[in-house]
């Protein structure tokens, strides 16, 4: 009987298959790892049979690396076509709008609501710990909100706060 084997990943060279109908078979995946690395072509096997998975590092083709899975180990592979990309750009969530239709940097509003939570704590007598933390976390927003006209710094992920 054939084995599934469903592609999950694939580059030039490298492919990764997963085999659900094994998954926690290290017998199984000792074998399959011994066997594939003996294809010509074959440059790497790796295995985990925990998660099902088999990662190939090749030199030929992936059509013939294929075709020799299922040929030589007795694997039906799964080929899936990747999804159509579109041609249009990746865009960001526009920014807030107020009822003027003005533009807000979502990074600046994090900022004023971070800075009047830290005055709130520190009115409440809990300066050091929430209080600091919050204010130092408003001023990271505030210059986040300077060098970003998007929402978020140049080279951090939005709601990332760094120290400088």
């Amino acid at each position: 009987m054939d084995v599934t084997a469903e592609i999950v990943h694939q580059l030039p060279g490298r492919i990764r298959l997963r085999l659900n109908e094994k998954r926690g078979d290290p017998e199984y995946f000792a074998a399959l790892s011994e066997n594939v690395s003996r294809c010509n072509g074959v440059q790497r096997v790796k295995v985990n049979p925990s998660t099902g998975s088999v990662i190939v590092e090749f030199s030929d083709s992936t059509e013939s690396l294929v075709r020799r899975l299922e040929e030589e180990q007795g694997l039906a592979v799964a080929r899936h076509e990747p999804a159509p990309r579109q041609n249009e750009p990746v865009t960001r969530p526009a920014a807030f709008h107020i009822v003027s239709n003005r533009d807000i940097n979502p990074m600046f509003m994090v900022g004023t609501l971070l800075a009047a939570v830290g005055i709130v704590q520190t009115l409440r007598g809990k300066i050091l710990v929430p209080s600091l933390s919050v204010l130092w976390y408003a001023v990271e927003a505030f210059r986040q909100s300077r060098t970003s006209t998007s929402g978020t710094a140049a080279g951090s992920r939005e709601g990332e706060f760094t120290r400088h």
